[in-house]
C-alpha cells in the first residue's frame, strides 16, 4: 500500500490527494484484511497523517460489505453502483452515510452505459440527497449531455417515471456493467464486447450490421472453454457462462 501511494503521487504529479479510495470490497476477508494491524488502511492513515492524502473512502458493489465499512467509522466517503435499475443502497447505505456524514458517490449512474436517456438517469439520481455521481465520460457531447441535466434539472414527471419504469423492465437488474473485472480471460474472450454485440442485436435490432462486426473480433464467445475464472471475479454475480453460450448460440 506504501508503495501504491507513492506511484499515485507521482502518476498524479502531485504531493497531495484529495481522495484515496480502498477499490472494490468483495468480500468478507476483504474488508478484513484492509482493516487488520498492518493492513491497507493503516497505511493509508499513515500517509494521512503525513500530509500525502487529504480523506479515505472505500467503494465496492456489495452493499452489505459497504455498510459494515461505514459503521466503523473509518472512512470519509463511500461509492457504491446506484441508478434507476441499481436502488439498494437506498434502503439503507445511503441514509446510514448521510446520518455519519460521510460523503456518498454513485457509482454507475448509467448503469454501466446501459441505460438509454441519459438525461432521465441523471436526473433520478439528482433527486436523490448524495454528494456526487460519477458518469462515465469518454466524448465531449457526453460532457455536455451530463452537464444538461445538471443545469436543466426539473423533477421527472409521472410520464418519465413511466418510461424509467419500462427500461428497468426492460434491462432488468442483472446485467453487464462493463467494469471489466471479469477479464482477462484464459481463452482470451472480450466478454464484456460479446455482450454489448449481443445486446445491440437483441435489444437494439441491429441485425444487419452486428453480425459482421462480431465475426470480425477476436475472442469470440464460441472460444470461452467453460473454466469460470471470469464468474469468480464478477462482483455482480452474473452468469457468464451461460451468457456467452447464448451469444454464440446467436451470433456464431
Amino acid at each position: 500500500m506504501v508503495k501504491d501511494i507513492g506511484i499515485s503521487l507521482a502518476n498524479l504529479k502531485t504531493d497531495v490527494i484529495d481522495l484515496y479510495q480502498i477499490h472494490n470490497i468483495q468480500a468478507r476477508k476483504d474488508l478484513d484484511a484492509v482493516l487488520a494491524p498492518g493492513g491497507a488502511l493503516e497505511a493509508l492513515q499513515e500517509a494521512q497523517k503525513a500530509g500525502k492524502i487529504r480523506f479515505i473512502g472505500v467503494t465496492g458493489h456489495s452493499v452489505e460489505l459497504l455498510i459494515e465499512a461505514v459503521k466503523t467509522d473509518l472512512f470519509s466517503t463511500v461509492q457504491v453502483p446506484f441508478n434507476f435499475v441499481e436502488t439498494k443502497a437506498l434502503d439503507e447505505l445511503l441514509p446510514l452515510a448521510r446520518k455519519m456524514n460521510i460523503g456518498t458517490i454513485a457509482m454507475k449512474p448509467l448503469g454501466g452505459g446501459q441505460l438509454d436517456d441519459v438525461d432521465l438517469a441523471l436526473r433520478f439520481i439528482l433527486e436523490h440527497d448524495i454528494t456526487t455521481a460519477i458518469p462515465g465520460m469518454d466524448e465531449v457531447r457526453h460532457i455536455e449531455q451530463n452537464l444538461a441535466a445538471l443545469k436543466n434539472f426539473r423533477p421527472l414527471s409521472p410520464e418519465e417515471r413511466a418510461k424509467i419504469e419500462h427500461e428497468i423492465a426492460a434491462v432488468g437488474s442483472s446485467f453487464c456493467r462493463r467494469c471489466r473485472y471479469c477479464l482477462p480471460c484464459p481463452a482470451g474472450v472480450d466478454i464484456p464486447q460479446n455482450f454489448i454485440f449481443h445486446l445491440q442485436y437483441t435489444r437494439y435490432n441491429m441485425k444487419k450490421t452486428i453480425p459482421a462486426r462480431y465475426a470480425a473480433m477476436p475472442g469470440k464467445a464460441s472460444d470461452c472453454t467453460q473454466c469460470g475464472a471470469c464468474e469468480e471475479r464478477c462482483p455482480y454475480d452474473l452468469p457468464i457462462r451461460e451468457r456467452l453460450k447464448k451469444v454464440a448460440a446467436d451470433l456464431g
